[in-house]
């Protein structure tokens, strides 16, 4: 099965600890669009990731690692003269973002249509809106982490099945499936479970919730039970893993 994602690429620096000289510094790949895309590979999907980093350092580094893991780079544009996204968390609360080359639009290779296409909001208004035209049985779309367009917008254009989701602020009203972090998922009005304890490493449980849920519904097309191990599997990760690439390449192939 062929699926587009179309999302931001970052440099992900993790610090943990509460004085200097005791801290733990992790460097990764990163951003939404990039995990998802990963891990979508991971599971065994045909992924085309399109995506924008800079002419420097931590781009190669990007594409060196991804590379290294058999992933398909050839959708991700290098842009001259800018840098590649930058995000920078302290005990998993993001403390600075640089969209850098995610600013740019996304430039769509030869073959224009999937079975599936996934956007994530890293990306230009602009973008999201040529993605979701592309030819495809089923677009889904992840309102966050910067929320700029509408339920009602993309409701409005996309002309194929859609399948919309984020959190409680990014929603407004229009989500077929609302993540809510420890508290678990609403999925077309139906509550879906969390133990409501606040684990420590949060950032990039959205990303995996999106790559489960996206997994198993392709696969089922069970929406509830794709919700709920979505909800379970995110949890297992924030008890654990720290970073969010991290939790992409930790994700166990799913049935």
């Amino acid at each position: 099965m062929k699926i587009k994602v179309f999302g931001g690429t970052f440099w992900d620096v993790f610090i943990y600890g509460e004085e200097p000289h005791k801290a733990e510094i992790f460097e990764m790949p990163g951003g939404s669009g990039l995990n998802i895309a990963f891990g979508l590979f991971r599971q065994g999907f045909d992924v085309q990731f399109y995506s924008n980093i800079g002419e420097d350092w931590r781009g190669e580094e990007i594409k060196k690692a991804l590379k290294k893991e058999g992933f398909n780079t050839v959708g991700i544009r290098v842009i001259a003269n800018m840098k590649t996204g930058h995000h920078i968390a302290f005990n998993d609360r993001p403390i600075a973002v640089d969209r850098g080359a995610n600013r740019e639009p996304i430039i769509l290779q030869e073959d224009p249509e999937a079975d599936v296409v996934f956007i994530n909001t890293e990306i230009p208004e602009e973008s999201i809106f040529e993605a979701l035209r592309i030819p495809s049985k089923l677009v889904i779309v992840d309102l966050g982490p910067r929320k700029i367009v509408s339920s009602e917008q993309l409701r409005a254009v996309c002309q194929t099945e859609l399948l919309l989701l984020g959190t409680e602020r990014e929603c407004d009203g229009g989500c077929d499936v609302v993540k809510l972090g420890a508290k678990g998922a609403w999925v077309r009005g139906k509550h879906i479970p969390a133990d409501t304890h606040v684990y420590p490493y949060t950032v990039g449980a959205g990303d995996i919730f999106d790559v489960v849920f996206t997994t198993l519904y392709l696969k089922t097309g069970d929406i509830l039970f794709s919700t709920r191990a979505a909800v379970e599997t995110s949890q297992t990760m924030v008890r654990e893993v720290k970073g969010a690439f991290s939790k992409a390449q930790r994700l166990d192939k799913l049935i």
